[in-house]
């Protein structure tokens, strides 16, 4: 009875009308205590006004279903391929599945996307589909939505893509949930930036121009690896190693900085050694069990000497302050003084590196922050090298 008399109302309503009857009808659909008989003939009239011919009916629809978590699926799956009707539903419908959503990413159009990658609670297949095919405008949007579910696959994706653009570097920088090595790889690609801009205005050389880009990104990350856990750590060392960012210069400016958590890690990997047998490597005093893993490691030997002083320096001062990246002076100190077991012609080099690290210590010193002498720091830990060391 309820669709006879619909049917007989809409053959002379107005789109207007219409319209304002999606909502009374997806009310009670959803909320009304329906007989069955009238239940059916509610969900008829619901798909003859998603079939309906003007835009503006199908939109009302739309609206008043993405309001209500139970949805006629048949109905749902019809208006949301339906173009620009399609898009509340798209938005924050609670009805729409993952596969729904996946399914919408891949064929819709941008205007679809851009619903979609603002949606609440956006799960990661969906996102996933969005960072593979969706232009640089959609992953902006996707990378602001704090409510999407972004995986590390997912930015990797992303950053591949579209990771040059400003915008979408500035969206994803103010996420509260990245990962180290995703803070780390917007790092590197804005200091580059930046240099090329000051390269480009005349202002640096271009050997200026990559020395402060190195500078710039190595310190960045080295306060990333103070911050981040020993996952987000693990990861960060996977990145750098990947995107031939684990260098001489960050490995010593770790060490310099106290933050030997990234080289135990950085230099387990590239030993193929467990991080066990790193930690006490790095801690044994005096002994032979570094230089062993810094070999193993595929290490510049001509470089072994200041490593060796750096961790000697390590062992005997501690900061007397929270971790957070920035070069010791003391440290710096301790290396420079392992210069001079090198000949002149290579020491040249790492010594301007480290004068380099003692200025920019400098420069960052805080009063009230000391270094002290300690007469022991896990000592312990390196007391009996493992065996994978002995080698």
């Amino acid at each position: 009875m309820i669709i006879r008399r619909y049917l007989v109302w809409a053959s002379t309503a107005t789109a207007s009308q219409r319209a304002k009857a999606a909502d009374a009808l997806v009310r009670a659909y959803a909320q009304s205590p329906l007989s069955p008989s009238d239940r059916d003939d509610v969900l008829k009239a619901l798909d003859d006004l998603a079939r309906d011919e003007s835009p503006e009916v199908r939109r009302a629809l739309a609206e008043a279903l993405s309001r209500s978590p139970e949805v006629p699926q048949a109905i749902l799956a019809k208006l949301a391929e339906d173009g620009e009707a399609a898009l509340p539903l798209l938005a924050t419908s609670p009805a729409l599945t993952t596969e729904q959503l996946v399914d919408c990413a891949a064929v819709g159009d941008v205007t679809a996307q851009m619903a979609i990658a603002g949606r609440q609670a956006l799960p990661v297949p969906a996102a996933a589909a969005l960072a593979e095919i969706a232009p640089a405008d959609v992953l902006v949007k996707l990378a602001a939505n704090e409510g999407a579910k972004l995986s590390p696959g997912v930015l990797e994706r992303m950053l591949s893509r579209v990771g040059d653009d400003p915008e979408f570097q500035a969206a994803l920088g103010t996420r509260r949930d990245l990962p180290a090595f995703t803070r780390q790889a917007i790092a590197a690609r804005m200091s580059e930036r930046l240099a090329q801009f000051a390269v480009q205005q005349g202002w640096l050389s271009p050997a200026e121009g990559e020395r402060l880009h190195r500078q710039a990104r190595d310190a960045a990350t080295v306060a990333m690896a103070a911050e981040a856990d020993a996952s987000e750590l693990a990861r960060l060392v996977t990145h750098l190693i990947e995107s031939d960012q684990l260098t001489i210069g960050l490995l010593l400016r770790a060490l310099l900085s106290g933050e030997t958590a990234l080289v135990e890690i950085a230099l387990a990997d590239l030993a193929g050694i467990s991080r066990d047998v790193a930690h006490a490597a790095l801690y044994e005093r005096k002994g032979a069990g570094f230089a062993r893993l810094y070999r193993r490691a595929g290490l510049a030997e001509g470089l072994l000497p200041v490593f060796t002083a750096a961790l000697d320096a390590f062992h005997d001062v501690a900061i007397k302050r929270p971790a957070d990246g920035r070069l010791s002076p003391g440290l710096v100190a301790g290396a420079l003084q392992g210069c001079r077991a090198m000949p002149e012609e290579a020491a040249a080099p790492v010594l301007a590196l480290l004068e380099g690290f003692a200025a920019e210590a400098a420069e960052h010193a805080v009063t009230g922050e000391s270094e002290i002498s300690v007469t022991a720091v896990d000592e312990r830990a390196g007391s009996e090298l493992p065996r994978a060391l002995a080698a």
